[in-house]
């Protein structure tokens, strides 16, 4: 649509569906300057044009728990000419498809259960680029998995049992991101982009108390032109937002 919300192009996608709104992506895929659409396995450029069409969606689409894409992060997160643009297709039961982005082929299938939520973040020093964690849920919900920019598999994690949640925050003066992992109250905490836990925070889990996840809502925030990001629960109706201790 364009800003009158008169329609500009309208595409009709040969999957049977796709998932959840972590499902469509702008980036500037081949640098012309000019963002294109990857929704679920599919690439269109501005016009509305077809670029690709992921190389195994008919593999996707034949497995059950899979025939959708719930969730794609699409960027240069490997840090590496040779290999950027990625694509990441979390594609349900059928797994995480690491995809070259200017072609649409697979190059890497990792199976973590039914493969559903994602966040992309700066979590290690020691890798180039930027990593992505994905969230498995059905079956075996709060798994996490960190994968590095150029789609190996890194570590799995399964702080609780709960599923969707947890994401990168920038916290302290720090050369990377952690990883906030907030889906119930017990599991309050932050995590290294090795999955070791680094910080407890008791002060978010007494909060939270016997809540359900439904009756909390959590983001993260930044406040005016201050950089620094806060931990933020939604809790009765009152925003608390927590911040690192100036030691």
């Amino acid at each position: 649509y364009d800003p009158n919300l008169n329609p500009l192009w309208e595409y009709e996608l040969p999957s049977a569906w796709y998932g959840h709104h972590w499902s469509l992506q702008y980036a500037d895929v081949n640098g012309d300057g000019q963002d294109e659409l990857l929704a679920g396995g599919t690439l269109f450029d501005a016009e509305g044009n077809l670029i690709w069409q992921h190389d195994r969606d008919a593999e996707v689409m034949s497995i059950d728990g899979g025939q959708h894409y719930d969730a794609v992060a699409v960027g240069r997160f490997a840090g590496d000419r040779t290999v950027d643009p990625v694509a990441f297709l979390l594609a349900g039961s059928a797994g995480v498809y690491v995809v070259d982005a200017l072609t649409g082929k697979t190059r890497a299938v990792h199976l973590i259960g039914h493969a559903q939520g994602r966040h992309v973040g700066r979590l290690r020093a020691d890798l180039p680029g930027k990593q992505v964690l994905t969230v498995t849920r059905w079956g075996s919900y709060g798994i996490l998995t960190l994968f590095s920019g150029h789609g190996d598999r890194l570590w799995t994690i399964q702080p609780d049992h709960i599923g969707q949640g947890s994401r990168p925050v920038w916290w302290g003066e720090r050369e990377t991101q952690l990883i906030w992992t907030n889906t119930t109250g017990p599991v309050q905490a932050l995590y290294d982009g090795y999955g070791r836990k680094v910080k407890d925070l008791p002060a978010l889990r007494e909060l939270w108390g016997e809540r359900m996840k439904r009756d909390v809502q959590t983001n993260v925030l930044r406040f005016g032109t201050d950089p620094t990001e806060h931990l933020c629960l939604t809790v009765d109706g009152v925003l608390y937002a927590f911040g690192p201790s100036a030691q």
